[in-house]
């Protein structure tokens, strides 16, 4: 029974490290820097931006 557990949370724990699309669900995510902007200039363009490699969508990371 303690194994079966042990296995349960590992699972649980695996699941949350992995960042995953929050339109389509892929896990083929990169981080990038946002770019130069034609409205703000370099103005946050240090900022990291998660873009999902299969739909393109773009988020800020820890969302």
């Amino acid at each position: 029974m303690d194994r079966e557990q042990e296995e349960k949370r590992r699972a649980k724990e695996q699941a949350k490290s992995h960042v995953t699309c929050p339109k389509c669900g892929s896990t083929s995510i990169a981080t990038t820097n946002r770019g130069y902007s034609f409205f703000t200039g370099f103005i946050g363009s240090g900022k990291p931006v998660n873009v999902c490699q299969k739909c393109g969508y773009k988020w800020k990371p820890g969302k």
